[in-house]
């Protein structure tokens, strides 16, 4: 093995990979986190509306999809269980979802921060030139990707994207949730 790689050294054929900068290391970290949080999120309000549901479809038909509003959050915390272990462990539900919340608008808040502090606030803002590129999806693309121009071929680009619209052809045509799979 030592052998092996003294003698590509040596032939310098071995090619070297793109590591990005610790500053774009811990940008994708803080990006990748605000997406694990919002599934925290979605899974939160998964519970909740299994307990409602549970304790007497509680949860009200118009509220099926969407986002849920301090109005509808309030309205929760106004239902009324027979005991108050069931109005307690509700509360305790909302008090998480609540704080997933402030930790996703500090999150958004501080990546706002970041990019304007480090200069990339302009390919982020080129990045939401595109129709339908938000904010943190531009943010999330460019922690991804970070410099385009190491991607010399067009070819490395269109796999990419063939690959993410096939995976969301597949939720779609299967209506089942994206399984991430190890070959």
């Amino acid at each position: 093995m030592i052998r092996k790689l003294s003698r590509e050294l040596e032939n310098r054929s071995l090619k070297g990979i793109y590591v990005p900068e610790i500053f774009q290391q811990e940008l994708r970290s803080l990006v990748r986190t605000r997406h694990q949080l919002i599934r925290k999120q979605s899974r939160i309000k998964n519970q909740i509306k299994g307990y409602l549901t549970f304790y007497g479809d509680k949860y009200p038909d118009h509220y099926q999809m969407g986002h849920w509003s301090g109005s509808f959050i309030k309205y929760l915390q106004s239902l009324d269980f027979a005991y108050e272990p069931g109005k307690e462990r509700l509360k305790i539900y909302l008090d998480e979802l609540l704080t997933i919340r402030g930790l996703l608008t500090k999150i958004i808040n501080l990546l706002r921060e970041y990019c304007r502090k480090f200069n990339i606030n302009d390919t982020i803002l080129l990045l939401c030139s595109v129709p339908g590129v938000g904010f943190t999806t531009a943010v999330s693309i460019y922690t991804e990707v970070i410099d385009m121009k190491r991607m010399r071929k067009q070819k490395t680009i269109i796999k990419i994207t063939r690959k993410l619209l096939n995976r969301i052809r597949i939720v779609w045509k299967n209506e089942k949730e994206y399984k991430i799979s190890v070959k």
